[in-house]
């Protein structure tokens, strides 16, 4: 741990050891000093760190020195060494390692950059007139071994650099640290650590294994969550983009937008560049992705006006126009009219949409984003894109032990089929597999039950009669004015499975409206508060009369309410 500076604070910092510490301290720099009493003369020398210096007054100096010129006066030609020092610190030599500045009108100040003794080289020098300095100073510092009592430091004396080589069960100021495994107390206190306030996830500009600074978000939050994200593009502002061909039109900012300021929006037209595409390409400056994994996604918002004649929209990453990825969904799995979040699976790219090489995911320089259509000569206005950005995506699971209510206030719930995972939504039917194996249906009870009634009974056209207080409520003795099932010319209704609820003892019957019991339908005998479903197999059906209604009675007297529904079909 290198670096630590003992902090200004009113009582001094304590360091109490109770193992080893190893500590390096008060690491200094060399300084000298080169003083021109008076101007030097033709041939005189100043030699620091392997570098000889050559005072000339007629452009001749000795091979591998460097030359300064001799001025009119002793600062003038102090004023010509600085220029050559500095001029030669950005080099590769010894001498690369010093800053030289003014300190007065005849003399120059040298420090080296590098602590300790290594920079305790001797400045030398020729002429009357040139006083040195130097190099002196550097420390290397000493070893500290403390087995037992504590170091205290003054905070007013500065004692440079202090590296901390070993740390064995070592505490520094025990009023503000605590020592790892070590209890916790109610009036513990701690270093308070300090992060970089930034807004916006950035790609780091240290070099990989190197330090840098940890981040907050504008809540104060340090940037660690499991998701990263990276914009490629606000798409604010028509800077930088341009249409994909001449089968685009109309590349305008718009207000219609989800984030930002504003949205992009163009048309598709029949141009003369004969493709399908309405879309809008931007070369970007390098964006490292690093190494994505196929579970991470790029994201978009979408706007398309009508999908009648879109084929997919599409998302493309790469260097150039001729080497890319691509990346699509179907038009069966947008809404139209209604600004959506694309998600597209990094690992979900397209295999015809792969252009040329492919991307390099550490240097996309370019970005496409469109709509392809089934024809070239479609027209379509309003397309609208609002940013585009990278985010990382985890894998993750779950188990539920309980039960789990969700409300669902979209309009639109969409779930893909196992194995056809691009092969749009599921059937609202009874569940039979066509293109894919269905697992759970989209809700729709009555079509659900329509079709898996009809596939029981040999596919039936099936009806159903819903038994409410209009044609449930009974009277015992009497029956009841309102059919069940109205009678049909020429047919006769079967009764191919019945459901009731009732809220008294009775014994119901079918009646032909007159009292009159029709032939074939069974007296049902129902307790108090009781249930009953016909048929108990799908194989027995309750036959009517032909051109006869069905009316419900109960032989028993009293009143009794009867709730349920019946299904059936008329057949000659």
């Amino acid at each position: 741990m290198a670096g630590v500076h003992v902090p200004d604070r009113s009582e001094p910092a304590i360091i109490q050891n109770r193992g080893l510490l190893e500590a390096i301290a008060g690491m200094v720099r060399a300084t000298g000093t080169i003083q021109l009493t008076g101007n030097p003369a033709d041939g005189n020398i100043v030699a620091l760190y392997g570098t000889t210096f050559e005072f000339d007054d007629d452009s001749s100096v000795t091979g591998g020195r460097t030359a300064v010129t001799i001025g009119s006066d002793a600062e003038e030609s102090r004023d010509n060494l600085l220029t050559a020092i500095q001029a030669l610190v950005v080099g590769t030599s010894d001498i690369g390692r010093v800053a030289a500045a003014a300190s007065s009108t005849d003399t120059v100040a040298i420090t080296d950059y590098q602590v300790g003794t290594a920079g305790n080289v001797a400045i030398t020098k020729t002429g009357a007139n040139i006083t040195v300095v130097g190099m002196t100073g550097g420390l290397d510092g000493g070893l500290l071994n403390v087995s037992v009592s504590g170091i205290v430091f003054d905070p007013d004396i500065d004692i440079g650099d202090i590296h901390l080589l070993n740390i064995a069960d070592a505490k520094i100021n025990p009023s503000t640290s605590q020592i790892i495994n070590e209890v916790i107390g109610a009036t513990d206190t701690g270093v308070m650590m300090l992060a970089k306030h930034q807004s916006e996830n950035a790609h780091l500009t240290t070099a990989e294994g190197d330090y840098d600074v940890p981040h907050i978000s504008d809540y104060g939050a340090l940037q660690t969550a499991p998701e990263q994200h990276f914009t490629f593009d606000p798409m604010n502002a028509t800077t930088d983009w341009a249409v994909l061909n001449n089968d685009t039109i109309n590349l305008l900012t718009t207000l219609k937008h989800v984030l930002g300021t504003n949205a992009l929006t163009f048309d598709k037209t029949d141009g003369l560049a004969n493709t399908k595409f309405g879309a809008i390409a931007k070369t970007l400056t390098t964006v490292d992705l690093g190494n994505p994994s196929p579970h991470d996604v790029i994201q978009t918002i979408i706007y398309v006006p009508d999908l009648t004649n879109v084929d997919y929209i599409f998302v493309r990453l790469g260097t150039d126009l001729n080497n890319y990825n691509e990346w699509r969904i179907d038009a069966e799995n947008l809404t139209g009219a209604t600004f959506e979040t694309i998600l597209f699976s990094i690992g979900d790219a397209n295999h015809s949409g792969i252009t040329g090489n492919g991307w390099n995911p550490s240097a996309i320089n370019y970005i496409t984003v469109g709509v392809a259509f089934d024809l070239e000569t479609r027209d379509l206005a309003g397309i609208i894109f609002d940013e585009v950005s990278f985010h990382t995506n985890q894998h993750t699971s779950a188990s539920f032990n309980a039960e789990v209510t969700t409300n669902v206030t979209s309009p639109t719930i969409r779930v893909a089929k196992v194995g056809n995972a691009a092969g749009g939504n599921w059937p609202k039917d009874a569940g039979s597999s066509n293109n894919a194996t269905p697992r759970v249906i989209e809700a729709d009870d009555s079509a659900l039950t329509v079709a898996a009634k009809s596939a029981v009974h040999g596919g039936k056209t099936l009806l159903s009669v819903e038994i409410t207080a209009a044609n449930g409520d009974l009277t015992g003795g009497s029956d009841h004015a309102t059919a069940l099932i109205a009678a049909s010319v020429g047919k006769r209704p079967y009764i191919v499975e019945l459901s009731i609820d009732t809220d008294a003892q009775c014994q119901l019957v079918f009646t032909n409206g007159s009292d009159v019991k029709l032939v074939g339908l069974p007296q049902i005998n129902v307790p108090a508060y009781g249930h009953r479903f016909f048929p108990r197999s799908h194989g027995y059906r309750f036959v009517g009369e032909v051109n006869k209604a069905v009316h419900l009675q109960d032989l028993l007297a009293g009143t009794v309410d009867v709730r349920g529904v019946i299904w059936y079909y008329l057949e000659a």
